[in-house]
Parts: structure tokens; C-alpha cells; sequence
């Protein structure tokens, strides 16, 4: 959770920088476009409220990460556990935050614009936010701060900009948080079930 907190507190530091709509971490994560009054608030959002963890054990039915919409808990999977770095666990905590806090979505209808949180996509005609971020960056940027893998990108880019070099470059497409498919902040603040 270290590099989760790290990396939102580096957003909020990106967002009260001079001119944060042109800076590089913005650019690659939600394009050219964006609104960032939307962005400062959901990241501001990020870094105060409280999501809750249904249980500290991997859950045997989920891989990475899922939000419960219903009740908006958030659950890990075995892979989160196993078969990530900090960097990518640090991903899927600000994917499920933006699902959770923010009421942020992974998918898209075929013109960029969201579908409402909790909403089921056409099976046959929609984008998912992570693999087909380019495109919805190009069709929608004023969008993308609806999308739960835009937070997860700008945390990884800004922790590769947070030394001010500004370079230009392109998000790669293998980005750790583009390649997974569920994917936080000063302090974040999570809730346990208690044992009895």
C-alpha cells in the first residue's frame, strides 16, 4: 500500500503544479483533452475516503482485483497476492479505488463516452478502458477521467516523471496496468472485517 499512497501523492503534487492539463503524466494517462477539474477531484478523492476489504485472504473467484457494486467493498484475487510486484498491487489498489470512490468504469461505448457505474456493456459493440486506451484517448479524452485505468496510469507515469525530468513519450501499451485485467494517496485508510 506504501507505493500506492506514494503514487497518489505524487498525482496531487503533478495536479497543483503549474499548467497540470500539458504535464506528461496527464497527457499519457488521459489524454489531451481532459477535464481537469474532474481528474483533481477524483484523485482528491482517492487520497481521503475509506474503502473497505472484505477479507485479507485471496478470493478464490477473482483474479486481480473486483469491486462489489452493490455494497462497493473491494476484493483481491490470488494473483494480486502472488504474481505481482509492489508496482503492479499499487495498480490494482487505484483501479478498484477509482471503482469504488470514484464510481469509475473499465468500459466504454463505441464512441468513448462511459458506461454508467454498475451498468452491464453491449456484449457486442464496447471498449474496455485498459486495452483500448489510446483509442478512447483519441475519441474522448474529455472522458477519460471516467476510466479506473487512467488513475492507475498516471500513478506509474508520474512515478517515472516525479524526478521532473519531463521527456515526451508515448504510455506503452504493456504498461503493467494496461496488461491487467482488474486492476492509492497520503494515508490510506482500509477497513477489516473483524474476527469474532
Amino acid at each position: 500500500m506504501r507505493i500506492a499512497n506514494e503514487q497518489i501523492s505524487k498525482m496531487q503534487t503533478v495536479l497543483n503544479g503549474p499548467n497540470p492539463k500539458s504535464h506528461p503524466a496527464v497527457v499519457a494517462a488521459f489524454g489531451t483533452n481532459v477535464n481537469i477539474f474532474e481528474i483533481k477531484s477524483g484523485v482528491a478523492k482517492l487520497q481521503t475516503e475509506t474503502f473497505f476489504v472484505d477479507s485479507a485472504d485471496a478470493r478464490p473467484d477473482v483474479t486481480q482485483g473486483a469491486t462489489n457494486d452493490r455494497d462497493k467493498h473491494v476484493l483481491f484475487g490470488s494473483s494480486y497476492f502472488a504474481g505481482n510486484d509492489d508496482k503492479m498491487r499499487a495498480g490494482t489498489v487505484i483501479h478498484e479505488l477509482a471503482h469504488t470512490i470514484n464510481k469509475d468504469v473499465d468500459h466504454f461505448k463505441t464512441d468513448g463516452s462511459p458506461y454508467d457505474f454498475g451498468a452491464k456493456p453491449d456484449t457486442k459493440n464496447f471498449l474496455v478502458g485498459y486495452s483500448h486506451m489510446k483509442d478512447l484517448k483519441a475519441l474522448r479524452s474529455d472522458q477519460m477521467h471516467k476510466n479506473t485505468d487512467s488513475y492507475c496510469v498516471f500513478g506509474e507515469e508520474d512515478a517515472k516523471l516525479a524526478r521532473w525530468a519531463l521527456e515526451e513519450e508515448d504510455l506503452d501499451d504493456q504498461s503493467s496496468c494496461v496488461a491487467l485485467t482488474k486492476r492509492v494517496p497520503i494515508t490510506l485508510r482500509i477497513r477489516l472485517p473483524q474476527n469474532r
